[in-house]
């Protein structure tokens, strides 16, 4: 594949990356709920694709000649690199987003898990009190 193809290619998997994660922040909010396991294998399969057409952009212009190396090829790629470059940016935002979501659902989660341990300890102090003072049994036991 020429080196403008391969470009193209990888601005359109970096495009496919922004809307996974857009797509992720939408459904977010409209859910409430999160599919990070989800999100996470979707994005590290996109990063491979695109280390991968890195590696080919670069073999592709080792490869080109002086003569294929042109005004016209030149700005082609300037205006492709301008366009990965907003890309990137775009994403970078989009990532902020969605790790001030994972700190939200992490807070949330570890709220939860904290009212749990006190309800259990709860329990446990009026298991422990209330049982042996009343004379009641608890499971058969008493």
């Amino acid at each position: 594949m020429d080196t403008l193809t391969l470009m193209n290619n990888k601005i359109s998997y970096l495009r496919r990356f922004l809307e996974i994660n857009e797509n992720f922040l939408i459904s977010i909010e409209r859910n409430h709920s999160a599919d990070f396991e989800g999100l996470h294998l979707q994005r590290e399969s996109m990063i491979k694709e695109v280390l991968l057409l890195d590696k080919k952009i670069s073999e592709s212009v080792r490869k080109l000649s002086i003569s294929d190396k042109n005004n016209q090829l030149i700005e082609s790629l300037k205006n492709l690199i301008y366009t990965q470059e907003k890309l990137i940016k775009s994403i970078f935002s989009s990532d902020e987003k969605i790790i001030c979501k994972i700190e939200v659902e992490k807070k949330k989660l570890l709220k939860e898990l904290n009212d749990s341990e006190r309800e259990k300890e709860i329990v446990k102090k009026f298991r422990s009190t209330w049982i042996p003072e009343s004379g009641a049994k608890l499971d058969g036991v008493g």
